[in-house]
């Protein structure tokens, strides 16, 4: 970085290790990028990492701007994110979380009433446990019916599957 009185213009361009970058400092600027120039600035870096993690660029969180990221985003915010979908699974995510909390609370203390002292609790169980299911109740429209373990049908085909 040069001087400050080179961050008055409105774009400059920073190296950020091997990769450039540009600051846009005004709002014209960034309205021509965002509104003018999208499609160039829509585009993600193609690393390695990303191809290996994005099963080669498919995710839609990884993939480049396009046809197909167009329609991921399209089905994402019209089917799963939209207002009507968010209202319809509130219920589901509030009973969730209660049986989370009802089931970390029962195996806390049938942990306790066993050692008489404190234990410690892995909490990355219980909440890809709670991942799962809200993933199971948002895609297909159901959740397993015997308790939070997710050790029902449906649960082990999913967990067999990631």
């Amino acid at each position: 970085m040069a001087t400050r009185s080179s961050w008055r213009v409105a774009v400059n361009r920073i190296s950020l290790g091997a990769r450039r970058g540009l600051v846009v400092n005004t709002w014209e600027a960034a309205k021509e990028c965002y509104r003018t120039n999208d499609v160039a600035f829509s585009n993600r870096p193609r690393t390695a990492a990303l191809n290996l993690m994005g099963y080669n660029f498919a995710m839609f969180g990884f993939s480049n701007y396009g046809p197909y990221w167009r329609e991921m985003r399209k089905i994402s915010v019209l089917r799963l994110l939209s207002h009507r979908k968010l209202v319809a699974l509130c219920d589901a995510r509030e009973l969730q979380i209660k049986t989370l909390m009802k089931s970390m609370n029962e195996y806390y203390y049938s942990c306790v009433s066993k050692e008489k002292k404190a234990v410690t609790v892995d909490m990355g169980k219980f909440f890809s446990n709670l991942t799962l299911s809200l993933m199971i109740r948002t895609v297909a429209g159901t959740w397993e019916e015997d308790g939070f373990e997710g050790e029902g049908k449906m649960a082990s085909d999913y967990k067999r599957v990631l």
